[in-house]
């Protein structure tokens, strides 16, 4: 006897099966009246049911003669409505207008020389600095750069020394790879 389930509308058949009825290890059926030589796929019937939320997941049981709810008990609030009401305002509106930074932008176009040789002074400290840093570190997933690293890096003797070793060692390694293919192929001829 079949049934058709109303929410999709696919044909269930009244036969219950159980853990009993199938081997654990396999998941074949052990009951033949069950799975015919024919039958191989096997519908479960079950009983619909209208979910519901348990009462104790909704609310703590009675503390001080008052029921008080989870939801509200695990809200925190971390600052005031109104603090963040004028904070979005203050964003919206840009916050800090008369800064003090502004007044260096003007000078960068009246002395470029000075600005260009605190900049690459800045930048040469930098560079230092992370080479350092580097040295001491003993992390390998870490490695210190500094901002205007692809610039400097092309005059820094240490780095171009690096630069040139890798290069070489992929030479050296592009070359040995070759000479152990090669050698692979006349032992496999000789032999």
């Amino acid at each position: 006897m079949s049934t058709t389930n109303d929410e999709t509308g696919e044909i269930e058949n009244s036969v219950h099966l159980t853990l009993n009825d199938f081997d654990l290890e396999t998941g074949e059926s052990i009951n033949p009246c069950v799975a015919g030589p024919n039958m191989n796929i096997f519908r479960f019937g079950r009983k619909s049911t209208t979910f519901q939320v348990p009462k104790s997941c909704l609310e703590e049981t009675k503390k001080h003669g008052r029921k008080s709810s989870i939801s509200n008990k695990r809200t925190y609030s971390v600052a005031n409505k109104k603090d963040i009401i004028n904070l979005k305002e203050a964003i919206i509106l840009g916050y800090n207008k008369t800064s003090h930074r502004m007044f260096f932008i003007p000078s960068l176009f009246m002395f470029p020389q000075l600005s260009a040789a605190i900049l690459i002074v800045t930048e040469i400290l930098l560079h230092i600095w992370a080479h350092r840093r580097n040295s001491k570190n003993t992390n390998d997933c870490i490695y210190y750069r500094s901002p205007l690293h692809a610039l400097t890096s092309q005059f820094c003797g240490r780095c171009r020394q690096t630069m040139i070793q890798e290069t070489v060692s992929e030479l050296h390694d592009k070359r040995l790879r070759k000479y152990k293919s090669l050698w692979r192929y006349v032992s496999r001829s000789i032999g």
